[in-house]
């Protein structure tokens, strides 16, 4: 018995954002080939761009001190690289954070 050859392809990207832009191609068809449209253009990405559920309503800024934020409300950040100890971040790892109205 004659069995066919099997051709083994792992992880293979056939039209990198390289490769495309070498061949002249233009931002828009390298955009459009990642499948990511409109996402692919923006600087930050809400769950309700992704049609996902929110961690939370409210954005942690680059460089902002977690003992500064007082206002009750949930808050979230996404970059692992702007959270850090020195901002008092309890681990330098993108987090969601939740305040409470403390009355006392």
């Amino acid at each position: 018995m004659t069995t066919a050859p099997v051709v083994e392809k792992h992880l293979v990207i056939e039209k990198t954002s390289q490769k495309l832009l070498m061949q002249g191609k233009s931002a828009g068809i390298i955009t459009e080939n990642l499948g990511l449209g409109k996402l692919a253009t923006k600087d930050v990405i809400a769950a309700n761009d992704t049609s996902t559920l929110p961690v939370a309503d409210k954005n942690l800024q680059a460089g902002m001190d977690l003992n500064a934020i007082i206002e009750p409300g949930e808050y979230f950040h996404n970059v692992t690289s702007n959270a850090t100890l020195a901002l008092n971040y309890p681990e330098a790892v993108a987090s969601a954070l939740k305040v409470y109205l403390n009355r006392c």
